[in-house]
């Protein structure tokens, strides 16, 4: 450790890839001091309140920038102690704090005080890094919703921050030949989601898929999550297969010719980047940073619309140039969204604050 690293408090609601990926460029660029992950096995807020504000008292003061991948209930605690000892101020949003759509109950606005820790914790930041410029000022087609302008900007009307949108960062091992060779299902469709239930059933369009699925027989439909309500009955051309690992996630990728992305609402869906990165061709709704991940080599759905959704997968199923999609997908992202990118940008901000 040099002495002029700057020493960094990293807090976090979950230990998910993208955060791992930030702890990564902390642990190699800076001094990390500590990682604290709010809702580590324990779904309790005054709880984890309690927790989170007894270990910011013990680290925040040893730290140069106060660094939080999304903000919330998780935040507030130590963005008002290090703004107090004079401390530098750094947020990543990745998606929850920039949307607002009751229809599904779904963003940090949807609860008084949630959205008190949220819209404060942002007043505090020095540099707001949202992982897509859509999560900045957004104007959504895709559906009819009840706050079509979405964004942070929108909903927080007093940021001091400087804001500057920072991609998400991938590596990626594989030769080339892997993607070319990959053994994968005819007219194959898959989707994954941490929760297959509750506001991500439709805020990541798992209830589109429902309803197209038996609409294309000759297609099968993978769904990877856990907490599904069986309540809705499945067609018999989709599965679920609970969650899975990192690993077993890419095996699934390179076993499935297309990635469904149907969300109305999204950040920077790691998994569509992944499933392309992995060579699955992309077919995903107009809607926040999805068509901009797709980089024009897939589907976009420009309207939240069955028969149209219909259409679009059975033209992707009768391509005949998938071999060659599937190779520019995963060429796109990986020259796009490298972990090299994401790492020397988010160094030049952090040692310039």
């Amino acid at each position: 450790m040099s002495a002029s690293q700057k020493k960094i408090y990293y807090t976090y609601i979950h230990n998910s890839s993208f955060v791992r990926v930030d702890k990564r460029i902390f642990e190699e660029d800076f001094s990390l001091v500590k990682c604290f992950e709010f809702n580590s096995g324990n779904r309790s807020v005054v709880l984890n309140l309690f927790k989170s504000t007894i270990d910011a008292i013990i680290n925040v003061p040893k730290a140069d920038i106060v660094y939080s991948f999304f903000v919330g209930y998780h935040t507030l605690f130590p963005f008002l102690l290090a703004k107090l000892l004079g401390k530098k101020i750094v947020c990543a949003l990745g998606g929850t704090e920039c949307h607002f759509f009751p229809e599904i109950n779904y963003g940090n606005y949807r609860k008084p005080v949630y959205a008190f820790f949220t819209r404060r914790s942002l007043e505090l930041a020095d540099l707001i890094l949202p992982v897509d410029e859509t999560l900045i000022d957004y104007h959504l087609t895709y559906i009819d919703a009840v706050y079509p302008h979405q964004g942070i900007i929108p909903f927080n009307k007093k940021l001091n921050g400087i804001i500057e949108a920072l991609n998400c960062g991938f590596e990626y091992n594989l030769p080339e030949s892997a993607i070319i060779e990959a053994k994968r299902t005819k007219n194959s469709f898959i989707t994954a989601s941490v929760d297959l239930s509750g506001f991500d059933y439709f805020r990541k369009g798992i209830d589109m898929i429902i309803a197209v699925a038996p609409h294309l027989p000759d297609a099968t439909f993978t769904l990877v999550g856990d907490n599904y309500d069986y309540t809705t009955p499945l067609p018999d051309n989709v599965k679920i297969v609970g969650r899975l690992s990192q690993q077993e996630l890419y095996n699934a990728f390179l076993s499935h010719e297309f990635y469904l992305q149907l969300s109305i609402a999204e950040g920077f869906p790691n998994a569509l980047a992944e499933s392309m990165l992995y060579g699955c061709i992309p077919i995903g709704s107009n809607a926040f940073g999805i068509p901009g991940i797709m980089d024009n080599k897939g589907y976009v759905l420009a309207k939240k619309d069955m028969q149209n959704a219909i259409d679009l997968l059975r033209t992707a199923m009768n391509s005949t140039e998938k071999e060659n999609q599937s190779l520019e997908a995963h060429k796109s992202i990986k020259t796009r969204f490298t972990f090299e990118k994401r790492a020397a940008r988010l160094k030049t901000l952090l040692n310039t604050l």
